[in-house]
């Protein structure tokens, strides 16, 4: 009984000390204000078109054509394998 008497005792001193009113500490600047001008933005909606008195070629950007040669056999059994595989591994 006198442990619970003490534990009591010692959560409400504990509650009062943590219960107290704080003051908020005095900065020197409530009240202050900042006198900014406002920052006005424009916003330009231009056309933008590409100068037609300026014309290059582009001669050197052209892309050759590039040839591959495929061994259709090659394929037909890889693409076999792996459709396998994935047929097993859903299951």
């Amino acid at each position: 009984m006198k442990r619970i008497v003490l534990l009591f005792m010692t959560v409400m001193a504990s509650l009062l000390m943590y219960a107290q009113e704080t003051k908020p500490s005095v900065s020197g600047y409530e009240g202050v204000q900042a006198n900014k001008q406002a920052v006005q933005f424009e916003i330009k909606f231009e056309q933008r078109t590409p100068a037609i008195d300026v014309y290059m070629q582009k001669t050197d950007t052209k892309v050759k054509p590039v040839y591959y040669k495929f061994n259709f056999n090659l394929l037909r059994t890889t693409n076999r394998v792996l459709l396998n595989k994935w047929l097993k591994e859903s299951k």
